[in-house]
């Protein structure tokens, strides 16, 4: 588990505070209603949710904690399924090599092709199974801070819009130039904007 890593990337995010008489019921109501499904759609190449902390692969945040102290931990999941694609060319030949043999003709349209590729596609979609990938997070309510255990561009991507569909909070990047423009008002913001670096000594 990343959390609990000797090293793992982290990516840290500003979120509105959370107020303590409102916080459990506003978490796991964003956490039951976007969770993992249990019953994926099998022609999908992807899916996504949340997943309890302790056991990512059994959802029921129901019976599971989440809460810990002033943090609550949970995960994310990213299922997806990789069809390999020389798989995909073999089955798309052999599939056009049937039908010509059936039609007795020598080339087979466009249009014709394109309808083999689809249903290729549907049939290795519904038997690949999905592979899991889990990423850790712990949201401090009472600081703002969420810390996310993953460095990825597209993990970050799929957290910031779950995150703002569960608990409607926008996650903000913490970065040296966010962190520093947060403690200013708009003038001094604009003026550290405008700033220019200069090169001290030879």
């Amino acid at each position: 588990m990343g959390l609990l890593s000797s090293s793992q990337a982290i990516t840290r995010y500003q979120v509105e505070k959370v107020s303590d008489t409102d916080a459990l019921e506003i978490i796991r109501k964003g956490l039951t209603a976007n969770s993992m499904s249990t019953m994926p759609d099998e022609y999908s190449e992807m899916q996504i949710g949340w997943v309890p902390f302790e056991n990512p692969y059994v959802i029921d945040f129901e019976g599971t904690d989440f809460q810990f102290g002033h943090l609550f931990v949970f995960s994310l999941r990213i299922d997806q399924k990789k069809i390999p694609g020389k798989l995909f060319k073999q089955q798309v030949a052999i599939k056009i090599n049937e039908k010509l043999k059936e039609t007795g003709r020598e080339f087979l349209s466009r249009n014709e092709k394109s309808e083999i590729r689809e249903l290729i596609q549907e049939d290795l979609l519904r038997k690949t199974p999905f592979t899991p990938n889990v990423s850790e997070l712990a949201w401090d309510y009472d600081k703002g801070v969420l810390y996310f255990f993953a460095g990825q561009k597209a993990a970050k991507e799929h957290l910031e819009t779950l995150f703002v569909k569960s608990f409607e909070r926008k996650l903000t990047p913490l970065f040296p130039c966010t962190i520093a423009l947060a403690g200013l008002d708009a003038g001094e913001q604009e003026k550290f904007m405008n700033l220019t670096p200069i090169k001290i000594g030879a």
